[in-house]
């Protein structure tokens, strides 16, 4: 929609206030705000087994697609009919029992119809519709006050489903034969009111509300719709791709407003994959515990022969022989023995290889096992990598300030470690009419920093405590800081770098900027615009330097004072005595602007 910005006159005690929105990108809904109105309906057999005063029955929604919820808008069922009642289960655990007391029953319709002994009479329940949850099961109970048994039709139970669709099952329930809403005692005056093993005769026509697309629901959709999403985001990495020139919030809601079925998904396709993901989860299992089995048999083998070697050696000790009395035949003894001990000697080595090759046909099965239950690379990313991109989208303030302290710690830091004091130099000021910009664009010749977001937010924070003008009460310093289990509060400004040194025309290496502690606010390498400038053959110079490489980096209200901007640009390599180049770094040189104070943090009135 379109967001009016027009600024209108306030009294003078009311502060101005601003208009609070996001992009529809960055709030993307969950579920659909909308009801398929094609009116389901699922309409069971009809044999007219029996007639009587009620029937009961669970409804279960399905957790297969991916659906929000499933509303129930009316019932229809036949017979002499009379003054009806619906009742439906309360949201109470009752452990998978429905239960025959009324106490755990909601009435949601009442009205008195006319017979239909052969068309369905439908029981409009749009005023208090039966809305049910993926995996949610809730009993229907229609009842009938009417004297006599031919009130509401219904069959035997002859399946264990009454009725099975994509959204919805319909299970047996129990037929009731008192005239008595949630009566124990039949008309006939004895014995149970309730009959089990019944069906439900009629139609239930009702509408889904979907879930929308957003990363943490991707497991959720079809084996289609997620290879639609990783292919989308492989084309955007890739800068070739129109879809680069894209950010990841608008393939996100692109995603988002697709329905499950766009990308030719069926139920049945993804009854199937699930079916799959359960069985390769049971191999994975089973291949746990077998390798925990063979773990504990070899730990119990290795216990045995120990035990067996010191059997054998207390036995030796105990008749006085020496082990070295077999290692030589020099005595007179008859060969015979000797041979048929090297007999042995060749079975025993014979069965050990076999027990060899026992084991490595194990550990080959084993192996096979593993590699067929391994998840393919698709389905690792659809598992990790697109949840952990709509976590980074989520949570992208923290994020920043956890890449931020990364790179510094692991490239910046490390680089400006390289580059001596001697060549080390600071931005000349440029004295160039500011404008009305009232000291919130800094410029210096070769950087210029723009602090017009964080204009606007203290002007904002100074009409927040505009009314109170008791300078007793105003405590100088920066803003409170938030608690560190919110999102942390950001804002963004911007610094232009010219993409070439000042002094010699050498190109950028890296820009970026600091805070009064040292800490990286944000930081910038501009690689592609940086070859391309290197790259260019024109000799033409002009008087003012190209400011054209733009820096974004984040102000944090309540930590940040002051800032400095700083740019490496690449050095020429030494050369050595015989006129090749040596092996050590480059000489980069280092330019930085003096430390800036951030205006209105200290002052925040005027």
């Amino acid at each position: 929609g379109v967001i009016d910005h027009t600024t209108h006159a306030t009294p003078a005690s009311l502060p101005t206030v601003y208009p609070a929105f996001k992009m529809a990108s960055l709030t993307r809904a969950t579920k659909a705000n909308y009801v398929i109105h094609d009116r389901i309906e699922a309409e069971t057999t009809d044999r007219e087994d029996h007639t009587f005063c009620g029937i009961m029955f669970p409804v279960k929604c399905k957790d297969i697609l991916p659906i929000d919820h499933v509303i129930i808008n009316s019932v229809s069922v036949r017979g002499a009919l009379g003054p009806l009642t619906v009742w439906v289960t309360k949201d109470e655990n009752l452990n998978g029992e429905i239960s025959m007391s009324k106490k755990y029953w909601t009435k949601i319709y009442e009205k008195t119809h006319t017979p239909s002994f052969v068309g369905y009479k439908e029981l409009d329940l749009s005023a208090n519709p039966v809305i049910l949850k993926p995996g949610q099961v809730k009993g229907v109970y229609i009842h009938s006050t009417r004297r006599g048994d031919e009130a509401i039709v219904y069959d035997n139970k002859e399946k264990q489903k009454t009725h099975d669709d994509s959204f919805i099952t319909i299970l047996p329930g129990r037929a009731h034969v008192s005239e008595k809403v949630f009566g124990s005692i039949p008309i006939w005056g004895w014995g149970s009111a309730w009959r089990d093993n019944r069906e439900f005769v009629g139609q239930i026509k009702y509408g889904t509300c979907h879930r929308l697309w957003n990363p943490s629901e991707n497991l959720s959709f079809g084996g289609n719709f997620r290879t639609a999403a990783r292919v989308l985001f492989m084309c955007q990495r890739r800068p070739e791709s129109p879809f680069s020139k894209l950010p990841d919030d608008c393939l996100f809601f692109i995603l988002n407003m697709m329905r499950w079925d766009w990308v030719n998904d069926t139920s049945d396709d993804i009854r199937m994959e699930q079916k799959s993901l359960r069985r390769v989860r049971r191999q994975q299992l089973i291949a746990e515990a077998d390798a925990m089995l063979d773990e504990a048999e070899m730990e119990d083998a290795g216990v045995v022969e120990n035990a067996a070697v010191h059997n054998e050696q207390d036995n030796d000790a105990v008749l006085g022989v020496d082990d070295d009395d077999d290692d030589d035949d020099d005595d007179d003894d008859d060969d015979d023995e000797d041979d048929d001990d090297e007999e042995e000697g060749d079975d025993e080595e014979e069965d050990d290889n076999e027990d060899e090759s026992k084991t490595s046909e194990k550990e080959n099965q084993k192996v096979e096992k593993e590699e067929d239950s391994e998840p393919s690379l698709g389905e690792r990313c659809d598992k990790f990598m697109i949840p952990w991109i709509g976590c980074i989208q989520e949570h992208r303030n923290v994020y920043s300030l956890i890449s931020n302290a990364f790179y510094q710690k692991d490239y910046i830091d490390p680089l400006e470690d390289t580059i001596p004091e001697s060549r080390q130099m600071c931005y000349m000021k440029n004295n160039a009419k500011i404008g009305e910009v009232d000291g919130y664009v800094m410029r210096f010749s070769g950087v210029e920093i723009d602090l017009g977001n964080w204009r606007e937010h203290v002007e904002a924070d100074a009409d927040d405590n505009g009314n109170n003008d008791d300078d007793d009460n105003f405590e100088e310093g920066p803003p409170t800081v938030a608690s560190s289990t919110e999102e942390p509060h950001l804002i963004n400004a911007y610094a232009k770098f010219s993409l070439k040194d000042p002094s010699n025309g050498q190109p950028i290496e890296v820009a970026y900027i600091k805070d009064q502690k040292g800490r990286l606010l944000g930081f910038d390498s501009f690689t592609k615009r940086a070859s391309e400038n290197s790259n260019d053959e024109s000799e033409e110079k002009t008087a003012t330097v190209s400011l054209d490489g733009e820096c974004t980096f984040h102000i944090v209200p309540g930590e940040t004072t002051s800032i400095s901007a700083y740019a490496i640009y690449r050095g020429a390599k030494k050369e050595d005595e015989e006129g090749g180049e040596s092996s050590a770094m480059r000489e980069d040189f280092l330019y930085h602007t003096p430390e800036v104070p951030l205006p209105g943090v200290h002052n925040q009135k005027k």
